[in-house]
């Protein structure tokens, strides 16, 4: 899935959501910058909420969304 911009919900959406086995509330996104890769952890359901919507986060390219 590539897009020029958009959040980590909307990355989900356009991906066709998500299967009934998914855990929504442990979903990752890897990130790499230079030698570093970090790893931040968001709550799809709390978003969907309307509540914490700071994990909510802009993508960049090479992003990779996890869904366990």
């Amino acid at each position: 899935l590539r897009s020029s911009t958009g959040s980590s919900a909307s990355a989900l959406a356009m991906a066709g959501g998500t299967t009934p086995f998914a855990k929504l509330d442990n979903i990752q996104i890897l990130r790499r910058e230079g030698t570093t890769q970090t790893a931040t952890t968001f709550a799809y359901g709390d978003i969907a909420a309307g509540k914490r919507l700071q994990q909510n986060i802009v993508l960049k390219p090479g992003d990779t969304v996890l869904v366990p």
